[in-house]
């Protein structure tokens, strides 16, 4: 009960920033009690002193790789783009301790190998019995951590899967012997299925509230049973096992790809192993100009013309740059002027991110949900997602000219062709739009969520490329990496997104026999 009630408190714990910033908290403030004058100033002092300094701050920035990806369709066989080349940006975090900040601060990103939480080091390491399961190697933690077990979220969901497997297939047993003594009129013996039946729900209560203990116990077994490491092995395993001291590495990796028999070692041998660390936290492209851009808590380093990683930090390109050219690769055609459409796709949805960012909501990815976001009151750990978003854009000023005055009816055939052909559009739009709308609530509610439709204002074109050009030439300037400069370009991206206005429609599946009177 004790592990039990230190993991839930490690939770709120380890979780309790919302961001990946450096905070000042001080204690409550009563006016009437001069102590608590003295108490918060005594604290803010000592806080403010223990801060780093500005330049540490920059040197230590978290480090966002930027790689582009090219794709080929060659399904599209038009006229004039029989193959069509779209550009893909992947925005990684490959530092373990780096993963661990942005997750525990505000739960940025996802693990390539893991459901959210990147932890599939631990996982594997759990799973094959070696030491140091926290994922951590004897660098980056001290001695007496290194030992700690740490269990993952997908191994208790494992473990849940399998006590309730096993309570299914009991049940079943004790319904079939049931029925059998029902048949042959054994009513004596009714009564002993039902006591078995009270003590299997209450085998399943204790187990379900000593889930955390019981991952932990498997853990051990495996750990101490190294025998069986064999039966765990896979044959992917030999090349991701690899000493913990550097000079052994390569002795020790190849000796795991010559003989299989070093599977087999003594406990001393298998606490100086460990796995190569594959995963790394991939960012979704809003999450990076969110931490890089507004909040100044991550630095992005893009890769060379030979996509080599630049370790050094700098870069040639801004991140406002950067930011520019993922919002051109949603524009089939850009203008000489190198203007966007005031709908362009990537940055409504930068929009509604940064929108529901500033409520308060942890926003996360809802690709798997058939939605662009979907958003957690606190966080994947606490609660699941209530709501999913998917962002769509509106002209209020479609049906109007340059002055917003509704355009008059035209008498011309020709311009009545050209209405009719655009209502015949619009319409097709409209039933396509219903479909998918009826497909995405039917995923959603399957879910239980909450789907939500995030119409998106846009602004007057000619307001748009006035504020846009003038984004553009702050970027262009020379003082790319002028701080003043920065803040001047940030002023008026504000700007820009301020144009915008969101409006919500919750979608609903109308049922007849729930609505009746």
């Amino acid at each position: 009960m004790a592990k039990r009630g230190q993991k839930r408190n490690n939770k709120y714990e380890e979780h309790k920033d919302p961001l990946p910033i450096e905070i000042i908290t001080i204690s409550n403030l009563i006016p009437t009690n001069p102590i608590s004058w003295f108490t918060c100033l005594f604290s803010y002092l000592i806080q403010l002193n223990n801060l780093p300094n500005p330049n540490f701050i920059e040197l230590n920035k978290i480090p966002i790789k930027l790689e582009r990806i090219k794709n080929y369709d060659y399904g599209n066989n038009n006229n004039n783009n029989e193959n069509k080349e779209d550009l893909y940006f992947i925005f990684k975090v490959t530092k373990y301790e780096d993963m661990i900040k942005l997750w525990n601060k505000g739960f940025f990103g996802k693990g390539i190998f893991s459901r959210s939480e990147p932890n599939w080091k631990i996982r594997t390491m759990n799973r094959l019995g070696l030491s140091g399961g926290n994922g951590l190697t004897d660098s980056d933690t001290n001695n007496n951590t290194v030992d700690q077990i740490v269990v993952t979220n997908e191994e208790l969901t494992k473990i849940r899967r399998e006590l309730r497997s096993q309570y299914k297939d009991e049940r079943s047993k004790l319904d079939e012997l049931e029925n059998e003594y029902k048949k042959n009129g054994l009513i004596d013996k009714l009564k002993d299925i039902e006591i078995m039946r009270n003590d299997l729900n209450l085998k399943k209560k204790q187990n379900d509230y000593n889930t955390y203990n019981l991952a932990i116990d498997k853990i051990k077994e495996n750990k101490l049973n190294l025998n069986s490491m064999s039966n765990r092995l896979r044959i992917e395993d030999l090349n991701i096992i690899v000493s913990n001291a550097p000079t052994t590495t390569t002795n020790t990796t190849t000796n795991n790809n010559n003989d299989n028999s070093n599977q087999d070692n003594e406990s001393g041998e298998n606490e100086m192993k460990t796995v190569k660390d594959l995963e790394y936290l991939q960012l979704m492209p809003y999450e990076a100009m969110f931490l890089s851009i507004f909040l100044k808590s991550t630095k992005i380093i893009e890769n060379d013309a030979n996509n080599n990683e630049n370790e050094n930090g700098n870069n040639t390109k801004s991140e406002f740059e950067i930011l520019i050219e993922f919002l051109k690769l949603d524009e089939s055609k850009i203008t000489d002027s190198c203007l966007i459409s005031p709908d362009n796709k990537n940055l409504l949805k930068l929009i509604v991110y940064l929108h529901y960012k500033t409520l308060g909501w942890c926003v996360r990815s809802g690709f798997k949900f058939s939605a662009d976001f979907i958003i957690y009151e606190r966080g994947p750990p606490f609660t699941h997602a209530e709501f999913a978003l998917v962002v769509k854009s509106n002209d209020p000023y479609k049906d109007s000219n340059e002055d917003g005055q509704p355009i008059s009816e035209s008498n011309d055939d020709g311009d009545e062709r050209e209405e009719d052909e655009e209502e015949d559009d619009d319409d097709q739009d409209q039933q396509e739009s219903w479909i998918n709308y009826s497909s995405v609530s039917r995923v959603i509610s399957g879910v239980k969520k909450t789907f939500l439709l995030v119409y998106v204002d846009i602004p007057k074109k000619d307001r748009f490329n006035e504020v846009f050009t003038k984004l553009l030439n702050s970027i262009n300037s020379n003082n790319v990496n002028d701080k003043n400069d920065d803040a001047e370009r940030l002023k008026i991206l504000i700007e820009l997104i301020n144009l915008y206005k969101i409006n919500e429609i919750v979608y609903r599946r109308w049922l007849s026999n729930r609505t009746r009177d």
